[in-house]
């Protein structure tokens, strides 16, 4: 693996375009950025622009057109505008990454499975979605790997397609996405493995936390019409229950393998490590941007808190901040699950 270098970005720049990437509206140079990567959900871009860009802003519109986020002249984030407020102070633009589409796109066609597994039923359903109008999405969608096998029913016009696939990434699969890239991996696959990180490569503080929130000794996940369950009472932390319920679960099977995975994830409570608020990872942190995708394994080595840490980690999240003081890369990272290779 070469060898990489956070840094600190010296320049960012923003471009607008018409969405799929087409017709350029014009490149800006932003006051302030803020825009992140995050694990089975969309993530969000903030730009700050000031008044005197106003120019060619004016023809922005939701929707209609993409943020393109470029650090030090490489891409980095793009998506669709949400939401663009014009003031006389001046100019904020907020945009959601690719998989905001989805959150407003119904599911088309029925799609009922029987025995398939959850990455394959998760690209129908991302292909369902795009199907009608494509905004050059498709063409980058990336999958591997087969995820759990299961029986599940999505019927024509009963929830938006990115809500069926928070379903699934609840025990099938990971999901994020990278620039125009949807990555669809089993529960569990790693996307890569980075240098390891100590104390010495996070600015500021650094915490371990044991996450009582996320725990589960014993997990019920209701289905249409089945039931199944996971775990019980554990001889260290006692019987902690979880009940899930997911209506396009048809068969016992599924939802007790859907209980399992609650399980794996919350027995032991997981072992957080992530920056505070106002802290990072250092420039000398040996990662490189491009490596920070949500599925990422990060092997961690902390020696200077009270819980000290020495594992393998998964990266969740990220969040990058960038303004005329400098830039903040923080990360939040997670226990790795059971690795899973197929």
């Amino acid at each position: 693996m070469a060898a990489c270098k956070l840094g600190c970005a010296a320049k960012y720049e923003v471009s607008i375009t018409y969405r799929g990437g087409s017709q350029p509206l014009g490149v800006f140079e932003p006051e302030v950025v803020t825009w992140g990567r995050v694990q089975d959900d969309y993530s969000e871009a903030r730009i700050d622009l000031p008044a005197s860009c106003c120019g060619k802003l004016e023809q922005v519109r939701s929707w209609s057109h993409e943020v393109h986020i470029a650090r030090d002249g490489e891409e980095v984030w793009c998506g669709p505008v949400a939401v663009d407020t014009n003031c006389r102070s001046g100019n904020v633009i907020i945009a959601r990454d690719v998989l905001w589409w989805l959150q407003r796109r119904v599911i088309h066609d029925d799609h009922v499975s029987a025995a398939q597994g959850s990455v394959s039923i998760a690209r129908d359903l991302i292909v369902d979605g795009f199907a009608p109008d494509d905004p050059n999405v498709l063409a980058y969608l990336d999958t591997a790997g087969t995820g759990v096998i299961s029986d599940r029913e999505y019927l024509a016009n009963s929830k938006y397609v990115l809500d069926a696939l928070k379903d699934l990434a609840k025990g099938g699969i990971d999901l994020t996405t990278v620039g125009r890239r949807i990555v669809v991996r089993p529960q569990g696959m790693s996307l890569g493995r980075t240098a390891i990180l100590n104390c010495e490569h996070f600015q500021g503080d650094v915490c371990a936390s044991d996450n009582g929130l996320q725990a589960a000794t014993k997990a019920i996940l209701k289905g249409d019409g089945v039931t199944g369950e996971a775990g019980g009472v554990d001889p260290y932390f006692g019987l902690v229950e979880v009940l899930q319920e997911d209506t396009t679960i048809k068969s016992a099977a599924t939802a007790a393998d859907q209980a399992r995975a609650i399980v794996a994830a919350g027995n032991p409570p997981p072992l957080l490590v992530q920056p505070p608020d106002n802290s990072a990872l250092s420039p000398e942190a040996p990662v490189c941007v491009s490596q920070l995708v949500p599925g990422v394994t990060v092997p961690v080595v902390l020696d200077c808190v009270c819980r000290s840490v020495a594992q393998d980690m998964r990266l969740s999240k990220l969040t990058v901040r960038w303004d005329a003081t400098g830039e903040q890369v923080g990360v939040l990272l997670q226990p790795v699950m059971a690795e899973v290779s197929e």
